[in-house]
């Protein structure tokens, strides 16, 4: 009798440890659970706060710079959170305030599950910021025009495009509209493409906007400068020291190796023919403005050619370096290969023709600002385009909608 009661409490001891264990770890695991699904959502809201954070302040930018135009400047929060939503599971709701200068950005998203118990029972999660659009933001510095073409902006080889206090645009909805491909780098305040983009996370700064909305041709109303008959014709440049002065260069117009040719201010109409300046020769003016017209109307600056310009400050082209007409043909390829073009100040227009830089050495850095306006832009070799902002320390003036006109 006293060992069957002996073992009936053993074994009562032994089935109570059992039930503690069983409960203890039971509510270990709960405890465990618990504490990996509140760092799980609150990872996950961490990361929806960012989002929302960097959606408002890209779509700040756009208030400068898209005639203030709300739909707009929703767009391109909703295309920033798309863009980074692999799931495209999150809803955006923007809230653009204009006379406030603000873009808020609300976004929700369903809960992930992380155990199986579920014991935190939201079944959504949220995130809010709102962004001021203050300072420069809203410059531009590089528009890409066409629409439809693969590489409207390109970079290859170890090309660099720096900009760091203003916005880069392509407007092709290509897949591939915006490239950066081996070491190559763009580097921005912000960049957008209305399609895709390619290119390893390296090769920008920041990772492109796809899908933006996009940006209207600031300057496709800008009157083209009148003028009538010829008062060069085929003019070349030699071996000499020269001032030449505005006027209509029929054939265009040569500077040949060795030259140096300073230009007086005002307009030159490059009718029917091309700028060359070629290796050796230089080429200087202030307040100078080119209007590219006709067949063969492009420029190109050779190996080695000195240049050094900038626009006028008032007039029909002011603000405006280069200026090509919207009549001309498509294709036209205007070139910078030389290693010594470091002083363009003023916007680069040029709404049917590519430019094309391949230098191997700085350019544009020595300017105040420089603004490129262009159906494509390509970036090879080695150059390093800069463009910078500082324009109140020039009277050249930066065309409407290209800068910023909010302060704060």
């Amino acid at each position: 009798m006293r060992s069957n009661s002996i073992n009936n409490f053993t074994m009562n001891e032994q089935g109570n440890t059992a039930i503690f264990m069983a409960l203890f770890l039971g509510a270990l695991t709960l405890l465990v659970s618990g504490m990996m699904e509140f760092a799980f959502v609150n990872n996950q809201k961490q990361e929806l706060q960012s989002l929302a954070d960097i959606s408002a302040l890209a779509a700040a930018s756009e208030i400068a710079i898209t005639s203030n135009d709300p739909a707009k400047i929703e767009a391109v929060a909703t295309a920033y959170v798309a863009s980074q939503d692999r799931d495209q599971n999150i809803t955006v709701n923007p809230d653009v305030d204009l006379q406030a200068n603000t873009v808020g950005v609300n976004l929700s998203a369903p809960l992930k599950q992380v155990t199986p118990f579920r014991l935190i029972k939201a079944e959504t999660i949220t995130a809010s910021a709102t962004a001021i659009a203050s300072g420069e933001s809203g410059n531009i510095c590089v528009i890409g025009l066409n629409e439809t073409v693969e590489k409207t902006v390109s970079l290859e080889s170890n090309a660099s495009l720096y900009a760091p206090n203003c916005a880069i645009y392509s407007n092709s909805k290509h897949s591939y509209g915006l490239v950066s491909l081996s070491n190559a780098k763009i580097t921005a305040e912000d960049l957008f493409t209305s399609g895709g983009y390619q290119g390893m996370r390296q090769n920008f700064a920041p990772l492109p906007i796809t899908d933006a909305p996009t940006i209207s041709n600031p300057l496709a109303n800008r009157p083209h400068p009148t003028y009538s008959g010829c008062d060069f014709n085929n003019y070349q440049i030699g071996n000499k020291t020269i001032t030449i002065h505005p006027g209509v260069y029929c054939g265009g117009l040569s500077i040949n190796s060795s030259a140096k040719v300073t230009l007086s201010k005002g307009i030159y109409i490059l009718k029917d023919g091309p700028l060359k300046v070629e290796a050796n020769a230089e080429l200087t003016g202030e307040g100078v403005g080119f209007f590219l017209t006709g067949r063969d109307a492009y420029f190109i600056f050779t190996s080695n050619a000195k240049v050094t310009l900038s626009a006028p400050e008032d007039g029909v082209m002011a603000g405006l370096l280069f200026f090509e007409d919207k009549y001309n043909a498509f294709g036209a390829i205007h070139r910078i290969t030389s290693e010594f073009t470091r002083y363009l100040v003023g916007t680069i227009y040029l709404p049917r023709g590519r430019l094309s830089i391949d230098a191997v050495t700085p350019v544009a850095d020595h300017s105040e600002f420089t603004v490129i306006v262009a159906n494509t832009i390509s970036l090879t070799s080695s150059p390093n385009l800069v463009l910078n902002t500082d324009y109140a320390s020039t009277p050249v003036p930066v065309p409407q909608g290209v800068v910023a006109q909010i302060s704060g």
